[in-house]
């Protein structure tokens, strides 16, 4: 068996176990906020009809001009009055500051804690415009 046979064998065995792990965390299992969960038909209705919070969308917020800690919490106050139960904050070579620059890490940090605030979750999005997996450019 060749080395490479060997390395893409072994990748393919991690990549099956961390699927199986994550099938397993979204399926029901420990640690699942709806593990064991029965509930009647009514309540199923009713949630069908208006969806508990954690079942609501979490679009992604494209960051494409100038940030503001006022315009963060008002989007977020606006994406929670209309249902959202978060965001992925995906920033756009438009925005200003700059990407990964500490301003930029502390609005970041003040959009995250201000989703908390509001019992929202933020998706962490880890790319930065296209192509995909570049990081803007700060990957070699």
């Amino acid at each position: 068996m060749s080395m490479s046979t060997r390395v893409h064998g072994s990748v393919r065995q991690a990549a099956c176990c961390l699927g199986a792990s994550v099938f397993l965390g979204v399926a029901g299992g420990a640690g699942s906020a709806w593990a064991g969960e029965v509930k009647s038909d009514e309540q199923v209705r009713q949630d069908f009809a208006q969806p508990p919070l954690r079942w609501q969308s979490r679009p992604l917020w494209f960051w494409n001009g100038p940030l503001t800690t006022e315009r963060t919490r008002e989007q977020l106050e606006g994406c929670k009055a209309r249902g959202y139960y978060g965001v992925g904050i995906l920033p756009s070579h438009r925005m200003t500051p700059g990407f990964m620059t500490l301003e930029f890490l502390s609005h970041y940090k003040a959009a995250v804690g201000q989703a908390a605030s509001l019992g929202m979750k933020m998706c962490l999005y880890d790319e930065y415009w296209f192509p995909s997996g570049s990081a803007g450019g700060l990957l070699a």
